[in-house]
């Protein structure tokens, strides 16, 4: 069979069908390694696929299953990296509205709100902010302003601006720009209205900047697991501690199949009675074995999550749901 497979054959006794294929299928693997895989496959042209911030935009954390709930989805898993308030920390995109940018180049999946596009690249992004004929770099969006920072605070997230008591505020339309009132900046724009511009450069294929720039979703990951079928062995690139690919732990990851179908895969960790996890070279080999064309890592450990129907799905590191920054949700096309 496949190397995964091979991997485990003699040790793999379970596979349990959540329901036939009509656009949705749930898989659980279990293996005396031990481990516990849990597969969604769904069909976009039946299904809708739309990120989701906790508690309805804001910058806070809440559980998978309470994303789910609210928005009445039939599936959904845990979405990008985030730090302990509740912010993202890489690039992230819902619904045309940017909530953050990448701090380093890593992989990323993208997708329009007509579930036609999908796309997995390696990103940066950057941010202008625009005045006439000018056009001027700006530092960041949507987090706490350092030091000689110019940081865009975009809709709905005026909450999160910086407190630093030199920080001076523009207002234009529905965002403001924080920065140091001797910036040069600030004198050209206190006075007039100026507009932004969010600039995405993929790394591996640059030439689709612009469908990038078009699409609605894009949530961050890490690391980029499989492109155009190709398994991927170098991650030294996006600059991930070594224990984090290395190590055993629970993970989730999304995998673009050739036939145009997705693939949510949550692998159950640090459990050495009923699953170890994966290494991160384990889980590429996984997405690869399940027909991956484009895969990527998303966040896990105790971020990992799976939710059908208003139920938690597999079991979480820690033994209860952790509180994430964002969901990828699953729901029924009207």
């Amino acid at each position: 069979m496949l190397k995964f497979y091979k991997k485990y054959i003699s040790i793999f006794f379970l596979w349990i069908i959540f329901s036939s294929f009509n656009g949705f299928e749930y898989k659980n693997i279990k293996t005396n390694e031990p481990l516990s895989i849990h597969i969604i496959e769904i069909d976009p042209s039946k299904y809708e696929i739309f990120p989701s911030l906790a508690n309805d935009n804001k910058i806070s954390k809440e559980t998978v299953l309470d994303i789910a709930k609210r928005k009445k989805a039939k599936a959904a898993i845990n979405g990008g990296f985030f730090k302990i308030d509740g912010r993202p920390a890489g690039i992230l995109k819902i619904d045309n509205n940017w909530i953050s940018l990448p701090i380093k180049q890593r992989a990323a999946i993208g997708w329009d709100n007509s579930n036609t596009i999908f796309m997995i690249d390696r990103l940066d992004a950057k941010a202008s902010v625009f005045l006439q004929n000018l056009e001027l770099p700006i530092d960041g969006i949507n987090r706490p302003r350092e030091e000689n920072e110019r940081i865009l605070y975009l809709f709905p997230f005026y909450q999160t601006y910086s407190r630093r008591p030199i920080s001076c505020m523009v207002l234009s339309h529905d965002f403001f720009l924080a920065c140091e009132p001797s910036d040069d900046l600030y004198e050209l724009i206190k006075f007039h209205d100026f507009n932004y511009h969010i600039n995405i450069f993929p790394k591996i294929s640059p030439s689709q900047f612009s469908i990038w720039e078009d699409l609605d979703h894009i949530v961050g990951g890490t690391p980029l697991l499989i492109y155009n079928r190709e398994k991927i062995y170098d991650y030294s690139s996006e600059k991930t501690f070594l224990n984090f690919l290395t190590n055993k732990y629970a993970r989730t990851a999304i995998g673009l199949k050739a036939n145009g179908n997705l693939l949510f895969v949550v692998v159950d960790g640090n459990d050495y009675k009923n699953s170890i996890g994966l290494t991160i070279d384990e889980l590429r080999d996984l997405m690869y074995d399940l027909g991956s064309t484009y895969a990527l890592n998303l966040d896990g450990g105790g971020s990992s999550t799976m939710v059908i129907h208003d139920k938690l799905i597999n079991a979480p590191e820690d033994g209860f749901m952790q509180k994430v920054s964002d969901a990828i949700l699953i729901l029924k096309k009207e």
